[in-house]
Protein backbone atom coordinates (compact mmCIF):
# COMPACT_ATOMS: atom_id res chain seq x y z
CA UNK A 1 0.00 0.00 0.00
CA UNK A 2 2.85 2.37 0.96
CA UNK A 3 6.02 2.39 -1.43
CA UNK A 4 8.21 0.40 1.20
CA UNK A 5 11.21 2.30 2.33
CA UNK A 6 9.61 3.05 5.73
CA UNK A 7 9.22 -0.58 6.03
CA UNK A 8 12.80 -1.12 5.35
CA UNK A 9 13.84 1.31 8.00
CA UNK A 10 11.18 -0.66 10.70
CA UNK A 11 13.15 -3.99 10.09
CA UNK A 12 16.59 -2.50 10.13
CA UNK A 13 14.80 -0.83 14.38
CA UNK A 14 13.51 -4.46 14.59
CA UNK A 15 16.86 -5.81 14.57
CA UNK A 16 18.03 -2.91 16.58
CA UNK A 17 15.67 -2.63 19.32
CA UNK A 18 13.38 -6.12 18.86
CA UNK A 19 9.83 -6.75 17.19
CA UNK A 20 7.75 -5.04 19.13
CA UNK A 21 5.25 -2.07 18.46
CA UNK A 22 7.18 -0.16 21.00
CA UNK A 23 10.05 -0.18 19.42
CA UNK A 24 8.82 1.59 16.18
CA UNK A 25 7.17 4.11 18.56
CA UNK A 26 10.42 4.55 20.27
CA UNK A 27 12.21 5.13 16.69
CA UNK A 28 9.67 8.00 15.93
CA UNK A 29 10.48 9.64 19.59
CA UNK A 30 13.58 9.53 18.38
CA UNK A 31 13.34 10.90 15.09
CA UNK A 32 10.89 14.08 16.66
CA UNK A 33 12.93 14.88 19.30
CA UNK A 34 16.44 15.21 17.28
CA UNK A 35 15.23 15.86 13.71
CA UNK A 36 11.81 17.24 13.83
CA UNK A 37 12.18 19.87 16.50
CA UNK A 38 15.44 21.30 16.41
CA UNK A 39 14.45 21.70 12.42
CA UNK A 40 11.16 23.46 13.57
CA UNK A 41 13.18 25.82 15.80
CA UNK A 42 15.21 26.70 13.52
CA UNK A 43 13.09 27.77 11.32
CA UNK A 44 10.88 29.80 13.57
CA UNK A 45 14.23 31.52 15.04
CA UNK A 46 14.36 32.72 11.15
CA UNK A 47 11.02 34.85 11.43
CA UNK A 48 10.56 35.59 15.00
CA UNK A 49 12.96 34.88 17.64
CA UNK A 50 13.89 32.89 20.28
CA UNK A 51 11.00 33.79 22.34
CA UNK A 52 8.74 33.43 19.85
CA UNK A 53 10.31 30.33 18.47
CA UNK A 54 10.18 28.77 21.49
CA UNK A 55 6.02 29.11 21.37
CA UNK A 56 5.58 28.68 17.71
CA UNK A 57 7.35 25.26 18.52
CA UNK A 58 5.30 24.53 21.28
CA UNK A 59 2.26 24.93 19.45
CA UNK A 60 3.29 22.95 16.70
CA UNK A 61 4.27 19.56 18.56
CA UNK A 62 1.21 20.27 20.41
CA UNK A 63 -1.18 19.89 17.75
CA UNK A 64 0.94 17.04 15.98
CA UNK A 65 2.46 13.90 17.19
CA UNK A 66 1.07 13.76 20.75
CA UNK A 67 -2.27 13.13 18.82
CA UNK A 68 -1.82 9.99 17.78
CA UNK A 69 1.83 8.68 18.62
CA UNK A 70 2.17 5.97 16.35
CA UNK A 71 4.93 5.30 13.66
CA UNK A 72 2.61 5.81 10.34
CA UNK A 73 4.38 6.80 7.19
CA UNK A 74 3.03 10.43 7.17
CA UNK A 75 4.48 11.30 10.57
CA UNK A 76 7.85 10.86 8.28
CA UNK A 77 6.53 12.86 5.46
CA UNK A 78 6.33 15.62 7.79
CA UNK A 79 9.55 15.29 8.78
CA UNK A 80 11.71 15.38 5.98
CA UNK A 81 9.57 18.18 4.69
CA UNK A 82 10.50 20.24 7.96
CA UNK A 83 13.80 18.88 6.67
CA UNK A 84 13.69 19.86 3.29
CA UNK A 85 12.34 23.71 4.13
CA UNK A 86 15.12 24.36 6.29
CA UNK A 87 17.90 23.11 3.66
CA UNK A 88 15.86 25.27 1.21
CA UNK A 89 16.29 28.34 3.07
CA UNK A 90 19.98 27.24 3.67
CA UNK A 91 20.42 27.44 0.06
CA UNK A 92 18.70 31.29 -0.05
CA UNK A 93 21.26 32.25 2.76
CA UNK A 94 24.21 30.80 1.15
CA UNK A 95 23.33 30.57 -2.88
CA UNK A 96 24.71 26.81 -3.03
CA UNK A 97 23.45 24.65 -4.73
CA UNK A 98 24.37 21.85 -2.55
CA UNK A 99 21.35 22.50 -0.50
CA UNK A 100 18.97 21.98 -3.40
CA UNK A 101 20.25 18.79 -3.49
CA UNK A 102 19.45 18.17 0.07
CA UNK A 103 16.11 19.25 -0.35
CA UNK A 104 15.64 17.13 -3.28
CA UNK A 105 16.80 14.10 -1.43
CA UNK A 106 14.88 14.60 1.51
CA UNK A 107 11.38 14.90 -1.14
CA UNK A 108 13.00 11.41 -2.54
CA UNK A 109 13.06 10.06 0.92
CA UNK A 110 9.85 10.80 1.31
CA UNK A 111 8.52 9.20 -1.58
CA UNK A 112 9.95 6.43 -0.36
CA UNK A 113 8.03 6.46 2.91
CA UNK A 114 4.96 7.10 0.95
CA UNK A 115 3.84 8.30 -2.19
CA UNK A 116 2.73 11.26 -1.08
CA UNK A 117 5.85 12.84 -0.44
CA UNK A 118 5.71 13.89 -4.17
CA UNK A 119 3.84 16.92 -2.96
CA UNK A 120 7.12 18.35 -1.09
CA UNK A 121 8.93 18.06 -4.51
CA UNK A 122 6.28 19.89 -6.16
CA UNK A 123 6.20 22.96 -3.51
CA UNK A 124 9.86 22.84 -4.02
CA UNK A 125 9.49 23.05 -7.90
CA UNK A 126 7.22 26.37 -7.12
CA UNK A 127 9.73 27.94 -4.76
CA UNK A 128 12.22 27.74 -7.46
CA UNK A 129 10.54 29.39 -10.34
CA UNK A 130 9.73 31.80 -7.77
CA UNK A 131 13.50 32.01 -7.09
CA UNK A 132 14.17 32.01 -10.77
CA UNK A 133 11.42 35.07 -10.67
CA UNK A 134 12.90 37.04 -7.99
CA UNK A 135 16.30 36.60 -9.70
CA UNK A 136 17.35 40.14 -11.09
CA UNK A 137 18.57 39.78 -14.79
CA UNK A 138 22.42 39.19 -15.28
CA UNK A 139 24.47 40.95 -18.36
CA UNK A 140 24.50 37.89 -20.54
CA UNK A 141 21.12 37.46 -19.87
CA UNK A 142 20.68 40.41 -21.75
CA UNK A 143 19.04 40.08 -25.25
CA UNK A 144 15.86 41.18 -27.36
CA UNK A 145 12.93 41.43 -25.59
CA UNK A 146 10.33 38.05 -26.01
CA UNK A 147 7.57 39.54 -26.99
CA UNK A 148 5.98 36.35 -25.75
CA UNK A 149 6.62 37.70 -22.45
CA UNK A 150 4.83 35.30 -19.59
CA UNK A 151 5.48 32.25 -21.92
CA UNK A 152 7.64 30.42 -20.28
CA UNK A 153 5.87 30.56 -16.72
CA UNK A 154 2.53 29.57 -18.17
CA UNK A 155 4.25 26.73 -19.36
CA UNK A 156 5.45 25.63 -15.58
CA UNK A 157 2.66 26.41 -14.36
CA UNK A 158 0.32 24.41 -16.40
CA UNK A 159 3.12 21.88 -15.77
CA UNK A 160 2.76 22.48 -11.53
CA UNK A 161 -1.22 22.70 -12.22
CA UNK A 162 -1.32 19.25 -13.85
CA UNK A 163 0.91 17.69 -11.55
CA UNK A 164 -1.85 19.22 -8.26
CA UNK A 165 -4.55 17.88 -10.38
CA UNK A 166 -3.43 14.44 -10.36
CA UNK A 167 -2.20 14.71 -6.51
CA UNK A 168 -5.68 15.69 -6.20
CA UNK A 169 -7.80 13.68 -8.97
CA UNK A 170 -10.87 11.74 -7.59
CA UNK A 171 -12.20 10.22 -10.23
CA UNK A 172 -15.10 12.80 -10.61
CA UNK A 173 -15.68 12.72 -6.73
CA UNK A 174 -14.16 16.75 -5.85
CA UNK A 175 -16.58 18.31 -4.35
CA UNK A 176 -16.19 22.28 -3.68
CA UNK A 177 -15.16 21.69 0.25
CA UNK A 178 -12.22 19.90 -2.05
CA UNK A 179 -11.47 22.04 -4.31
CA UNK A 180 -11.82 24.72 -1.35
CA UNK A 181 -9.27 23.45 1.50
CA UNK A 182 -7.03 21.93 -1.31
CA UNK A 183 -7.55 23.92 -4.83
CA UNK A 184 -8.11 26.94 -4.08
CA UNK A 185 -4.16 27.37 -2.20
CA UNK A 186 -2.28 25.70 -5.14
CA UNK A 187 -4.30 28.35 -7.09
CA UNK A 188 -3.65 31.12 -5.22
CA UNK A 189 0.44 30.22 -5.59
CA UNK A 190 -0.48 30.00 -9.45
CA UNK A 191 -2.00 33.12 -9.87
CA UNK A 192 0.67 34.95 -7.51
CA UNK A 193 3.41 33.48 -9.71
CA UNK A 194 1.60 35.16 -12.99
CA UNK A 195 0.95 38.39 -11.43
CA UNK A 196 4.70 38.28 -10.38
CA UNK A 197 5.65 37.27 -13.68
CA UNK A 198 4.67 40.53 -15.30
CA UNK A 199 7.09 42.24 -13.15
CA UNK A 200 10.11 39.83 -14.47
CA UNK A 201 12.33 41.29 -16.80
CA UNK A 202 11.67 40.41 -20.12
CA UNK A 203 14.68 37.49 -21.46
CA UNK A 204 14.76 35.13 -24.31
CA UNK A 205 12.89 31.65 -22.99
CA UNK A 206 16.55 30.02 -23.56
CA UNK A 207 18.09 32.64 -20.70
CA UNK A 208 14.67 31.78 -18.88
CA UNK A 209 15.23 28.11 -19.03
CA UNK A 210 18.73 28.27 -18.15
CA UNK A 211 18.00 30.28 -15.02
CA UNK A 212 15.28 27.31 -13.86
CA UNK A 213 17.45 24.55 -14.56
CA UNK A 214 20.50 25.42 -12.67
CA UNK A 215 17.86 25.19 -10.12
CA UNK A 216 15.07 22.76 -10.83
CA UNK A 217 18.38 19.69 -12.00
CA UNK A 218 20.19 19.85 -8.43
CA UNK A 219 16.62 19.05 -7.24
CA UNK A 220 15.88 16.12 -9.47
CA UNK A 221 19.71 14.75 -8.43
CA UNK A 222 18.80 14.64 -5.15
CA UNK A 223 15.66 13.09 -5.74
CA UNK A 224 17.03 10.55 -7.65
CA UNK A 225 19.72 9.46 -5.48
CA UNK A 226 17.07 8.51 -2.92
CA UNK A 227 14.63 6.73 -5.46
CA UNK A 228 17.59 4.82 -8.40
CA UNK A 229 18.43 2.46 -5.86
CA UNK A 230 15.05 1.39 -4.67
CA UNK A 231 14.04 1.49 -8.38
CA UNK A 232 17.03 -0.94 -8.90
CA UNK A 233 15.45 -3.09 -6.34
CA UNK A 234 12.10 -3.23 -8.38
CA UNK A 235 13.93 -3.77 -11.70
CA UNK A 236 16.40 -6.53 -10.86
CA UNK A 237 13.45 -8.43 -9.30
CA UNK A 238 10.74 -7.56 -12.68
CA UNK A 239 8.46 -6.49 -10.31
CA UNK A 240 8.16 -2.58 -11.75
CA UNK A 241 4.43 -3.60 -12.95
CA UNK A 242 3.76 -4.45 -9.24
CA UNK A 243 5.20 -1.33 -8.23
CA UNK A 244 3.43 1.30 -10.71
CA UNK A 245 -0.34 -0.36 -9.88
CA UNK A 246 0.54 -0.05 -6.28
CA UNK A 247 1.42 3.37 -6.11
CA UNK A 248 -0.69 4.69 -8.98
CA UNK A 249 -3.55 2.48 -9.82
CA UNK A 250 -4.77 0.84 -6.83
CA UNK A 251 -4.94 4.02 -4.47
CA UNK A 252 -7.38 5.12 -6.70
CA UNK A 253 -10.14 2.86 -4.92
CA UNK A 254 -9.87 4.70 -1.40
CA UNK A 255 -12.14 6.79 -3.31
CA UNK A 256 -14.81 4.42 -2.94
CA UNK A 257 -14.01 2.50 0.72
CA UNK A 258 -11.49 5.37 2.53
CA UNK A 259 -13.58 8.36 1.84
CA UNK A 260 -13.94 11.25 4.18
CA UNK A 261 -14.72 14.88 2.67
CA UNK A 262 -13.00 18.05 4.41
CA UNK A 263 -15.27 20.59 6.94
CA UNK A 264 -18.01 22.15 4.40
CA UNK A 265 -16.67 26.26 3.54
CA UNK A 266 -19.32 27.57 5.79
CA UNK A 267 -17.40 25.81 8.92
CA UNK A 268 -14.22 26.44 7.39
CA UNK A 269 -14.64 30.27 7.47
CA UNK A 270 -14.76 30.04 10.81
CA UNK A 271 -11.00 30.93 10.98
CA UNK A 272 -11.39 34.00 8.97
CA UNK A 273 -12.32 36.56 12.21
CA UNK A 274 -9.46 34.94 14.05
CA UNK A 275 -7.24 35.47 11.14
CA UNK A 276 -8.91 38.92 10.74
CA UNK A 277 -8.32 39.75 14.32
CA UNK A 278 -4.70 39.38 14.06
CA UNK A 279 -4.13 41.26 11.15
CA UNK A 280 -5.83 44.50 11.75
CA UNK A 281 -6.36 44.32 15.96
CA UNK A 282 -4.11 47.68 17.86
CA UNK A 283 -1.49 45.94 19.80
CA UNK A 284 -1.93 49.04 21.82
CA UNK A 285 -4.94 48.14 23.36
CA UNK A 286 -3.70 46.28 26.22
CA UNK A 287 -6.81 46.11 28.10
CA UNK A 288 -8.85 44.31 24.80
CA UNK A 289 -6.05 41.66 24.62
CA UNK A 290 -6.45 40.82 27.92
CA UNK A 291 -10.54 40.59 27.54
CA UNK A 292 -9.76 38.20 24.25
CA UNK A 293 -7.70 36.58 26.22
CA UNK A 294 -9.84 35.62 28.76
CA UNK A 295 -12.55 34.82 26.33
CA UNK A 296 -10.64 32.55 24.18
CA UNK A 297 -9.49 30.68 27.69
CA UNK A 298 -13.18 30.21 28.62
CA UNK A 299 -14.19 28.74 25.20
CA UNK A 300 -11.29 26.43 26.25
CA UNK A 301 -12.90 25.26 29.55
CA UNK A 302 -15.94 25.18 28.07
CA UNK A 303 -15.58 23.25 25.30
CA UNK A 304 -15.28 19.89 26.76
CA UNK A 305 -19.25 20.55 28.02
CA UNK A 306 -20.26 22.65 25.13
CA UNK A 307 -19.17 20.35 21.71
CA UNK A 308 -20.66 22.91 18.96
CA UNK A 309 -17.45 25.19 20.58
CA UNK A 310 -15.03 22.28 20.40
CA UNK A 311 -15.99 21.50 17.11
CA UNK A 312 -15.97 25.12 16.50
CA UNK A 313 -12.63 26.02 17.54
CA UNK A 314 -11.37 23.11 15.70
CA UNK A 315 -12.40 23.47 12.42
CA UNK A 316 -11.61 27.36 13.03
CA UNK A 317 -7.74 26.15 13.15
CA UNK A 318 -8.25 22.98 10.16
CA UNK A 319 -9.06 26.19 8.10
CA UNK A 320 -6.20 28.11 9.04
CA UNK A 321 -4.40 26.57 5.85
CA UNK A 322 -6.11 28.36 2.86
CA UNK A 323 -6.32 31.58 4.61
CA UNK A 324 -2.92 31.74 5.21
CA UNK A 325 -1.99 30.54 2.40
CA UNK A 326 -4.16 32.68 -0.23
CA UNK A 327 -3.40 36.09 2.20
CA UNK A 328 0.29 35.47 1.65
CA UNK A 329 -0.08 34.67 -2.28
CA UNK A 330 -2.15 38.08 -1.89
CA UNK A 331 0.49 39.86 -0.38
CA UNK A 332 3.12 38.18 -2.96
CA UNK A 333 1.62 39.37 -5.80
CA UNK A 334 1.15 42.63 -4.83
CA UNK A 335 5.22 42.74 -3.57
CA UNK A 336 7.53 44.70 -5.73
CA UNK A 337 9.55 41.84 -7.56
CA UNK A 338 13.38 42.92 -6.04
CA UNK A 339 12.67 43.81 -2.74
CA UNK A 340 13.64 41.43 0.16
CA UNK A 341 14.38 38.35 -2.20
CA UNK A 342 15.09 36.39 0.41
CA UNK A 343 12.78 36.94 3.15
CA UNK A 344 10.39 36.73 0.51
CA UNK A 345 11.33 33.79 -0.57
CA UNK A 346 10.96 31.87 2.66
CA UNK A 347 7.70 32.90 3.02
CA UNK A 348 6.39 31.70 -0.23
CA UNK A 349 8.67 28.36 0.39
CA UNK A 350 6.02 27.64 3.79
CA UNK A 351 3.27 28.62 1.59
CA UNK A 352 3.96 26.16 -1.28
CA UNK A 353 5.06 23.41 0.87
CA UNK A 354 2.05 23.76 3.15
CA UNK A 355 -0.20 24.35 0.19
CA UNK A 356 0.72 20.95 -1.34
CA UNK A 357 0.90 19.26 2.61
CA UNK A 358 -2.49 19.84 2.93
CA UNK A 359 -3.18 17.25 0.14
CA UNK A 360 -2.51 14.21 2.69
CA UNK A 361 -5.90 14.76 3.64
CA UNK A 362 -7.20 13.72 0.02
CA UNK A 363 -9.20 11.36 0.28
CA UNK A 364 -9.79 10.43 3.64
CA UNK A 365 -10.14 14.27 5.86
CA UNK A 366 -10.54 12.60 8.94
CA UNK A 367 -9.56 14.85 11.76
CA UNK A 368 -6.27 13.76 12.93
CA UNK A 369 -5.11 13.72 9.25
CA UNK A 370 -4.65 17.70 10.30
CA UNK A 371 -2.21 16.89 12.84
CA UNK A 372 0.05 16.17 9.99
CA UNK A 373 0.03 19.08 8.98
CA UNK A 374 -0.48 21.43 11.80
CA UNK A 375 3.33 22.12 12.22
CA UNK A 376 3.81 23.52 8.77
CA UNK A 377 0.73 25.81 9.63
CA UNK A 378 1.92 27.07 12.86
CA UNK A 379 5.39 27.71 10.83
CA UNK A 380 3.54 29.79 7.82
CA UNK A 381 2.10 31.57 10.17
CA UNK A 382 4.50 32.59 12.04
CA UNK A 383 6.07 33.56 8.79
CA UNK A 384 3.52 36.00 7.99
CA UNK A 385 2.95 37.27 11.12
CA UNK A 386 6.99 38.34 10.94
CA UNK A 387 6.09 40.53 8.09
CA UNK A 388 3.68 42.31 9.20
CA UNK A 389 4.80 46.05 9.54
CA UNK A 390 2.98 46.23 13.25
CA UNK A 391 2.31 43.07 14.76
CA UNK A 392 0.18 42.92 17.64
CA UNK A 393 2.52 41.06 19.57
CA UNK A 394 -0.07 40.30 23.01
CA UNK A 395 -2.67 39.37 20.81
CA UNK A 396 -0.41 36.53 18.95
CA UNK A 397 1.11 35.57 22.03
CA UNK A 398 -2.66 35.24 23.45
CA UNK A 399 -3.53 32.86 20.38
CA UNK A 400 -0.90 30.74 21.13
CA UNK A 401 -1.76 30.30 24.81
CA UNK A 402 -5.06 29.20 23.41
CA UNK A 403 -4.13 26.89 21.03
CA UNK A 404 -1.38 25.08 23.60
CA UNK A 405 -4.08 25.23 26.07
CA UNK A 406 -6.84 23.79 23.89
CA UNK A 407 -4.44 21.12 22.73
CA UNK A 408 -3.01 20.03 26.45
CA UNK A 409 -7.00 20.25 27.76
CA UNK A 410 -9.23 18.86 25.22
CA UNK A 411 -7.19 17.35 22.75
CA UNK A 412 -4.58 15.40 24.45
CA UNK A 413 -6.90 13.15 27.10
CA UNK A 414 -9.45 12.93 24.05
CA UNK A 415 -10.29 9.43 22.26
CA UNK A 416 -8.73 9.14 18.92
CA UNK A 417 -11.94 8.39 17.45
CA UNK A 418 -13.21 11.54 18.61
CA UNK A 419 -10.31 13.85 18.15
CA UNK A 420 -11.87 17.14 15.78
CA UNK A 421 -15.28 15.77 16.50
CA UNK A 422 -15.94 16.43 20.08
CA UNK A 423 -14.44 15.67 23.94
CA UNK A 424 -14.86 12.90 25.60
CA UNK A 425 -12.19 11.55 28.09
CA UNK A 426 -10.01 8.54 27.12
CA UNK A 427 -10.26 5.87 30.25
CA UNK A 428 -7.11 4.87 31.81
CA UNK A 429 -5.41 2.32 29.47
CA UNK A 430 -3.60 -0.71 30.27
CA UNK A 431 -0.70 -2.66 28.87
CA UNK A 432 -1.35 -4.62 26.27
CA UNK A 433 -0.26 -8.49 27.73
CA UNK A 434 1.09 -9.44 24.25
CA UNK A 435 4.84 -10.47 23.81
CA UNK A 436 5.12 -8.63 20.27
CA UNK A 437 2.89 -4.84 21.65
CA UNK A 438 5.02 -2.89 24.57
CA UNK A 439 1.92 -0.54 24.24
CA UNK A 440 -0.81 0.85 26.68
CA UNK A 441 -4.00 0.54 25.19
CA UNK A 442 -8.18 0.98 25.89
CA UNK A 443 -8.76 -1.78 28.95
CA UNK A 444 -11.98 -3.46 25.75
CA UNK A 445 -9.13 -3.38 23.17
CA UNK A 446 -6.49 -5.09 25.52
CA UNK A 447 -9.07 -7.99 26.44
CA UNK A 448 -9.94 -8.56 22.80
CA UNK A 449 -6.91 -8.67 21.17
CA UNK A 450 -5.20 -10.71 24.19
CA UNK A 451 -8.02 -13.49 23.69
CA UNK A 452 -7.92 -13.69 19.81
CA UNK A 453 -3.92 -13.48 19.95
CA UNK A 454 -3.63 -16.41 22.55
CA UNK A 455 -6.54 -18.34 21.08
CA UNK A 456 -4.47 -17.96 17.59
CA UNK A 457 -1.48 -19.09 19.11
CA UNK A 458 -2.81 -22.29 20.63
CA UNK A 459 -3.80 -23.57 17.02
CA UNK A 460 -0.13 -23.89 16.00
CA UNK A 461 1.02 -23.43 12.53
CA UNK A 462 2.88 -20.84 10.95
CA UNK A 463 0.13 -19.33 9.03
CA UNK A 464 -3.12 -17.43 9.49
CA UNK A 465 -5.93 -16.03 7.82
CA UNK A 466 -7.54 -12.67 8.69
CA UNK A 467 -9.79 -10.50 6.74
CA UNK A 468 -11.18 -7.94 6.26
CA UNK A 469 -8.82 -5.10 7.58
CA UNK A 470 -7.15 -6.67 10.24
CA UNK A 471 -4.03 -6.94 9.54
CA UNK A 472 -2.17 -6.37 12.62
CA UNK A 473 -3.52 -9.75 14.10
CA UNK A 474 -0.49 -11.09 11.46
CA UNK A 475 2.37 -9.50 13.60
CA UNK A 476 0.44 -9.38 17.23
CA UNK A 477 0.19 -13.47 16.91
CA UNK A 478 3.82 -14.04 14.70
CA UNK A 479 1.72 -15.72 12.02
CA UNK A 480 2.32 -15.16 8.69
CA UNK A 481 -0.15 -14.48 5.81
CA UNK A 482 -1.50 -16.64 3.30
CA UNK A 483 -2.03 -13.70 0.57
CA UNK A 484 -0.65 -10.12 -0.46
CA UNK A 485 -3.84 -8.66 0.86
CA UNK A 486 -3.82 -5.80 3.84
CA UNK A 487 -6.80 -3.98 2.70
CA UNK A 488 -9.55 -5.88 1.26
CA UNK A 489 -10.92 -3.22 -1.05
CA UNK A 490 -7.66 -3.77 -2.84
CA UNK A 491 -8.48 -7.26 -4.08
CA UNK A 492 -9.43 -8.10 -7.37
CA UNK A 493 -12.99 -8.99 -7.03
CA UNK A 494 -13.09 -11.29 -9.94
CA UNK A 495 -12.25 -15.22 -8.58
CA UNK A 496 -10.94 -13.65 -5.42
CA UNK A 497 -12.96 -16.78 -3.48
CA UNK A 498 -11.15 -19.16 -5.09
CA UNK A 499 -7.52 -17.80 -4.75
CA UNK A 500 -8.21 -17.26 -1.33
CA UNK A 501 -9.43 -20.49 -0.70
CA UNK A 502 -6.31 -21.80 -2.58
CA UNK A 503 -4.09 -20.30 -0.47
CA UNK A 504 -5.05 -21.53 2.58
CA UNK A 505 -4.76 -24.87 1.14
CA UNK A 506 -1.32 -24.54 0.11
CA UNK A 507 -0.51 -23.28 3.29
CA UNK A 508 -2.57 -25.89 5.55
CA UNK A 509 -3.81 -23.26 7.28
CA UNK A 510 -5.84 -24.49 10.72
CA UNK A 511 -7.62 -21.16 11.63
CA UNK A 512 -8.95 -18.26 10.43
CA UNK A 513 -10.13 -14.59 11.82
CA UNK A 514 -13.25 -12.53 10.41
CA UNK A 515 -13.89 -8.80 11.28
CA UNK A 516 -16.79 -8.88 11.36
CA UNK A 517 -16.40 -4.59 11.86
CA UNK A 518 -14.02 -4.01 9.24
CA UNK A 519 -13.03 0.16 9.37
CA UNK A 520 -12.52 0.62 5.88
CA UNK A 521 -13.72 -2.34 3.64
CA UNK A 522 -16.68 -3.69 2.95
CA UNK A 523 -17.92 -6.76 5.18
CA UNK A 524 -16.37 -10.45 3.91
CA UNK A 525 -18.08 -11.35 0.97
CA UNK A 526 -20.96 -13.87 1.62
CA UNK A 527 -19.97 -16.22 -1.03
CA UNK A 528 -16.39 -16.26 1.21
CA UNK A 529 -17.59 -16.40 4.02
CA UNK A 530 -19.90 -19.46 3.35
CA UNK A 531 -16.77 -21.33 2.25
CA UNK A 532 -14.86 -20.79 5.71
CA UNK A 533 -17.46 -21.47 7.51
CA UNK A 534 -17.86 -25.06 5.38
CA UNK A 535 -13.89 -25.11 5.87
CA UNK A 536 -13.44 -24.18 9.27
CA UNK A 537 -16.83 -25.12 11.24
CA UNK A 538 -15.36 -24.54 15.02
CA UNK A 539 -16.38 -20.62 15.88
CA UNK A 540 -15.66 -18.93 18.75
CA UNK A 541 -16.48 -14.67 19.02
CA UNK A 542 -13.97 -12.07 20.54
CA UNK A 543 -15.50 -8.94 20.36
CA UNK A 544 -15.89 -7.66 16.60
CA UNK A 545 -13.56 -10.39 15.71
CA UNK A 546 -15.37 -14.43 14.77
CA UNK A 547 -12.61 -16.95 15.15
CA UNK A 548 -12.72 -20.17 13.10
CA UNK A 549 -11.06 -23.82 13.19
CA UNK A 550 -11.93 -26.92 11.61
CA UNK A 551 -12.91 -28.28 15.37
Amino acid sequence: MYTGGLEGFHALVFAVLGERLESLRLALFAVALFALVPALWLIAARFLGPPGAAVTVLVAVAWSLPNYFAAVPSWYNLVLAVLGVLALLRYLDTGRRRWIVAAGLCGGLSFLVKSSGLGFLGAALLFLLHDEQSTQATPEDAGELDVRRGAFTLLLLATLLAFGGVATRAEGLLGRAELYHFGLPLAALALALLAREWKTPSLPLAARARRLATRALPLVLGAALALLPFLALYVSAGAVPDLVRGLFVLPARRFEHAALPPPPIHEALYALPLLLLLAWFPARRQRVTIAIVGVMLAAVLVAGERQPVYRAVWTAVQGLPVLLVVLGAWLHANAPLGRDRVEAGAVFLLLGVTAFATLVQLPFAVPVYFCYVAPLVALTGAALAARCERPARPLLGAVALFLLAFAALRLHPGTLSDLGWGFWRAREPRPLALERAGLRVDPDDAEVYEDVVRWIEARGGDFIYAAPDCHELYFLADRQNPTRTLYDFFDEREGRTARILDALAARAVAAVVVNLEPEFSSPIDRELYEALCARYPAAVRFGRFEARSAE
